[in-house]
């Protein structure tokens, strides 16, 4: 039986993990540079938030966030997370843009094939058995639903190469932001988070543009209002609602749990496909979506809810 508190928040993820399966589709109807998007996402995601970082850095006066992070300021601490941010974001672009969709989507979610890993190396955390069987059964559906589609032609190796370093950056980015549980909100957090990744970003794009000797107007700024339609709804919905509630969840759940559930993010997509494009998935999926919810079931059902000592504030999230 699932208890009410970890049941909203397994909600949550699922909604979460839903707004991320809208970016593969922006990042290739956007005509910016890889690097330049990027900027834009976070840069514009962190000016929606900052009003809600204000609001809880001044809701919190007497919380000192040096402490939490070893007496460094809270933009150097989010450096690291930022960095691997940053790497996954514009290695993803590249990828999507490179490699079948289909590629990509296999390829990005092998995330928990390396998370536990980087929660061993980080925290020396290690999954349990039942997660082990999870992720096994979920990575059998993921080949099921994959393997008739998979083209695996050295046509697309640079654009796969790509998406597998983007799983890796994901994954590392995620498991850093594990040690800000303890923020009194997430926006303490996510705020300086995406504000240093659109920073890198920035400074990144000017660098590579004079080393190219300069973009094209199409790859630096956004032509139409479709194109802006397109990096803001990026900014909106796969970014401020989706990677802000994986963070949260990383930090109030098992690391593994939410990669395993993470595997769902095919499914959503072939369902989207069947009511908005009329696609319809072969016999495959449903075999594939049968076993990835096994999988997911047995990590939601668990009795092992964290892998790291909640603080009391991650407790009452």
């Amino acid at each position: 039986m699932i208890e009410k508190m970890y049941a909203k928040r397994y909600l949550l993820l699922l909604f979460g993990i839903a707004c991320t399966a809208f970016a593969p589709f922006c990042i290739r109807e956007s005509s910016l540079h890889p690097v330049v998007l990027v900027a834009y996402r976070c840069l514009i995601s962190a000016i929606v938030l900052a009003p809600l970082f204000f609001y809880h850095l001044r809701k919190n006066p007497s919380f000192d966030m040096r402490e939490l992070v070893k007496g460094k300021g809270i933009y150097l601490a989010v450096f690291l997370p930022a960095f691997f941010f940053f790497a996954e974001l514009v290695v993803w672009n590249i990828g999507v843009r490179s490699a079948p969709l289909v590629n990509a989507s296999m390829l990005i979610n092998l995330m928990p094939l390396a998370m536990p890993f980087m929660l061993w190396i980080v925290y020396r955390v290690s999954t349990t058995k039942r997660e082990k069987i999870s992720t096994g059964i979920a990575m059998l559906g993921l080949l099921v639903l994959f393997y008739t589609d998979l083209n695996l032609s050295t046509t697309y190796l640079y654009g796969d190469i790509m998406c597998l370093f983007g799983m890796i950056f994901l994954t590392a980015y995620l498991c850093l932001g594990k040690k800000f549980a303890g923020l009194p909100s997430i926006f303490l957090y996510i705020f300086p988070l995406y504000l240093v990744t659109g920073l890198l970003a920035l400074i990144s794009s000017i660098v590579y543009g004079v080393a190219i000797g300069g973009y094209t107007p199409a790859e630096y700024i956004p032509q139409d209002n479709y194109q802006w339609g397109v990096v803001i709804g990026l900014a909106l919905i796969p970014t401020v609602l989706g990677h802000t509630i994986l963070n949260k969840s990383m930090q109030t759940l098992r690391g593994q749990s939410v990669a395993v559930v993470n595997v769902l993010h095919p499914v959503f997509a072939g369902i989207v496909g069947y009511f908005f494009y009329s696609e319809v998935p072969g016999g495959n999926f449903f075999i594939a979506a049968a076993l990835v919810f096994t999988g997911i079931w047995l990590v939601v059902t668990a009795d092992d809810k964290l892998d790291l000592p909640a603080s009391p504030r991650a407790q009452a999230a």
